[in-house]
């Protein structure tokens, strides 16, 4: 009997917590990191602009907060023709609105960006597919 009750206790709290969260309503608040551009981790090697120039994107952090303000950081470094790394960091901020499981960041008029939330990740399209987690 013992033994019954226990099964079943492990039972009910293994069924807890198995549901993802919905995307349309979960909370998106939080700090969230780039965890993969195109499908490879981080750092990432961006398309060439300049000849002579190999960037590499090594980090990009978004905080968002409930009541609709974020803020984000992102990490470049870049190398010209074999010379001394160069790195620049970037910091951009500005409000948020949700529409299910899109949300949209504005970062100054017209300028936003939009990501799709799909319950466990933040998926963007800026250059490429970008997965950012939590």
């Amino acid at each position: 009997m013992r033994k019954s009750l226990v099964l079943a206790a492990l039972v009910t709290l293994a069924a807890c917590g198995t549901e993802p969260p919905d995307p349309a309503t979960a909370s998106i608040a939080g700090t969230w990191q780039l965890r993969t551009m195109q499908g490879q981790p981080l750092p990432f090697v961006l398309p060439v602009v300049n000849p002579g120039v190999t960037t590499s994107l090594t980090r990009y952090t978004i905080t968002i907060a409930a009541s609709g303000g974020w803020r984000s950081q992102y990490v470049e470094v870049s190398v010209r023709n074999g010379m001394a790394p160069h790195t620049d960091t970037v910091d951009e901020y500005g409000e948020w609105r949700r529409m299910g499981p899109t949300v949209t960041f504005f970062v100054g008029s017209p300028l936003l960006k939009k990501a799709t939330f799909d319950g466990v990740s933040l998926i963007m399209n800026i250059g490429g597919e970008m997965i950012f987690t939590r």
